[in-house]
């Protein structure tokens, strides 16, 4: 009886301690592959900004996602390592949580020491397109800010280069900034196989247009807003 009983409690101690064992695994396994997905040209230059693609906020626990927590332990890296200047987080406000990933993202990086006039938030955009547009219209512009890193999951890099690349134009220097999609080992093919449909998109309406004229690629993108809000 003492035996079944020794051997039941080490099963519910093996049952409690295998997930976190699990858990702390999948983590350095991310932090591993961003290591290793960093371009080391970036760690050459100081640049105007880090600018940090939003992630929405997850319904279950009012807070950004795990993509948007890469993206922006990423941007606070780069700040604390005096890669960028300033950070600018991007994500649209949205009323049912009377805050937005930006906000959410700001805060934390104020909580882990980034100074808050170093720190911008853009609520403005729902789309990919929408943070290269409202960015450069209500920072790069105003601000003068010419070289900048874009952070994101590296799924999503492919359209938002060609996206923030038109929008820019040549006036502006961009380095491209993967962080780990790891986390997306369940719905990777669907997250791929939509990324590629959006890029095919985009690429096709935005032929013809002139790198840098923001205004035109919003015209030519503005019917199409709803089946442009991103997923990942």
């Amino acid at each position: 009886m003492i035996k079944n009983r020794i051997i039941t409690n080490l099963s519910i101690i093996f049952l409690i301690i295998m997930p976190l064992i699990g858990i702390s695994f999948y983590s350095t396994l991310i932090e591993v592959d961003a290591q290793l997905i960093r371009k080391p040209h970036i760690d050459e230059k100081q640049f105007d900004s880090g600018i940090i693609l939003g992630s929405g906020i997850d319904r279950r626990t009012n807070d950004i996602p795990y993509s948007g927590h890469i993206r922006m332990n990423e941007g606070i890296s780069l700040y604390s390592e005096n890669r960028v200047k300033i950070l600018i987080f991007n994500g649209g406000f949205i009323p049912e949580f009377n805050t937005s990933s930006s906000r959410i993202m700001s805060e934390y990086a104020k909580s882990r020491g980034i100074p808050k006039e170093n720190i911008e938030i853009e609520e403005n955009p729902y789309t990919t397109f929408g943070e290269a547009y409202y960015t450069k219209k209500n920072y790069l512009e105003p601000k003068d800010l010419k070289e900048n890193i874009i952070v994101t999951n590296r799924l999503h890099m492919p359209r938002s280069e060609l996206i923030f690349r038109k929008v820019l134009g040549e006036e502006y220097i961009i380095e491209m900034q993967p962080v780990s999609d790891l986390y997306l080992l369940r719905n990777r093919a669907d997250f791929e196989a939509r990324e590629k449909t959006l890029y095919f998109i985009h690429k096709v309406l935005l032929t013809g247009i002139e790198d840098g004229d923001h205004e035109g690629a919003r015209k030519r993108l503005e019917p199409f807003i709803m089946v442009l809000r991103d997923g990942i």
